[in-house]
């Protein structure tokens, strides 16, 4: 079974930004897109730019590299 594992506070992604991560070996990007929070893996599909570094746009990430 799962556990709960704490990433970061509420308080330390604003709305509009992301936040980069590492849990148990997993380089992951924390996004704050109007009140809702996201997990993503924190790298880009295409280049494999890190996500975290990239751009929240309402519901999507905007890479860096593009």
């Amino acid at each position: 079974m799962r556990q709960f594992v704490k990433a970061a506070k509420v308080q330390e992604i604003p709305s509009g930004k992301c936040k980069a991560v590492e849990l148990e070996g997993v380089k992951l990007v924390l996004v704050n897109s109007g009140g809702k929070f996201y997990a993503l893996e924190n790298s880009c599909s295409h280049l494999g730019a890190p996500l975290s570094e990239g751009f929240v746009s309402k519901t999507s990430i905007i890479c860096e590299w593009h």
